[in-house]
């Protein structure tokens, strides 16, 4: 009876000794990965995960592995540190929001500005580039008026010339030779002819000058405008540049 009890105790203390237990080598082996994540309370939770596994004390077959999260908060008092924390930031935050705004509008205007400068700008060449196109075209006119007068003063010239030759020779014939009378009588229609001739180109002449005059006239009037335009331009643009108004034409 009693050997049956000593087995029987010596049976239970050997299962108890079989037991899976709790040991600080088993704890010592297990993998645990740990990620902080901030939520904008600015409170902290601590994830942990915990993967056990467990063997038998004999090796014969392995345990089922336990899967363990703990959630841990901040106290009170950190909570009241952290929110004071949040409501400077936000504070900060909000202030650089206002800074950037007003950055933004001034970089709008300033950007509206210069596109109405350049707007401008485009209008001031475009008249201008109008103005070189009159001044070219007038120079043109200029250019072929001058070669009008020069063809008939140099024609002029030339007949002028030759009907001096003629009389002239006429004057020496009719010195030399009384009987030809008929013939200085019939050079005196081409002489009076040459006169007209003469007179009407002079008329031209003096038309053409008066016309060339004021081309030259309306030239040099609108070269002294497009010059003024120009320094009105420039001081509009100095202006601007040191003080930074917007051109107005």
């Amino acid at each position: 009876m009693s050997g049956t009890a000593s087995s029987s105790s010596s049976t239970h203390s050997r299962g108890r000794s079989a037991s899976p237990a709790w040991s600080p080598t088993q704890s010592s082996q297990r993998c645990s990965r740990r990620s902080v994540v901030r939520t904008t309370e600015k409170s902290v939770v601590f994830r942990v995960r915990t993967q056990e596994q467990i063997s038998s004390g004999r090796g014969t077959s392995n345990g089922s592995s336990q899967h363990k999260t703990l959630y841990l908060t901040q106290s009170e008092n950190t909570r009241g540190t952290d929110d004071a924390e949040v409501h400077e930031i936000l504070t900060e935050l909000y202030g650089e929001v206002e800074r950037k705004k007003q950055w933004l509008s001034r970089e709008e205007q300033t950007f509206q500005r210069g596109q109405d400068r350049l707007d401008s700008l485009q209008r001031e060449h475009d008249a201008l580039l109008r103005n070189l196109d009159q001044c070219e075209r007038r120079r043109k006119e200029r250019v072929r008026i001058q070669k009008m007068l020069r063809g008939p003063q140099a024609e002029s010239e030339d007949y002028d010339s030759d009907v001096g030759g003629s009389s002239s020779e006429s004057d020496c014939s009719s010195h030399k030779q009384h009987r030809r009378r008929s013939g200085s009588h019939h050079r005196r229609p081409r002489r009076d002819g040459a006169k007209k001739e003469r007179k009407r180109l002079r008329r031209f002449q003096s038309d053409v000058s008066l016309r060339f005059q004021l081309l030259q006239s309306e030239c040099q009037r609108s070269d002294l405008q497009v010059e003024k335009l120009m320094v009105d331009l420039r001081r509009e643009y100095a202006d601007s540049c040191l003080f930074g108004n917007s051109l107005n034409f």
